[in-house]
């Protein structure tokens, strides 16, 4: 809400996407990886796509975009990420 309120128009969104069970797997392995070493608590809270488009709707946006790919980098493209543009409803 915070994002949207400085933006006034669109927020883009860029989060991890599990599209099934061994997406999620990797998720969880590469969030380990990344952010342990970091003292970064790793809660593996992965969302799919049709769960943040929810979450989106319910605070009164509207995915006016929404793309997903396999980065490279960091994971070696072994899960999906999606970027999401959110505008007001």
């Amino acid at each position: 809400a915070e994002a949207m309120r400085v933006a006034r128009k669109s927020v883009l969104v860029l989060e991890d996407t599990p599209f099934n069970k061994i997406d999620l797997l990797f998720n969880k392995g590469w969030d380990w990886v990344l952010n342990q070493r970091h003292g970064i608590p790793v809660p593996f809270t992965f969302r799919s796509r049709e769960d943040w488009t929810g979450i989106f709707s319910q605070n009164g946006f509207r995915v006016d975009h929404a793309e997903s790919y396999r980065p490279k980098w960091p994971t070696l493209g072994m899960y999906h990420h999606t970027l999401f543009v959110l505008e007001r409803r």
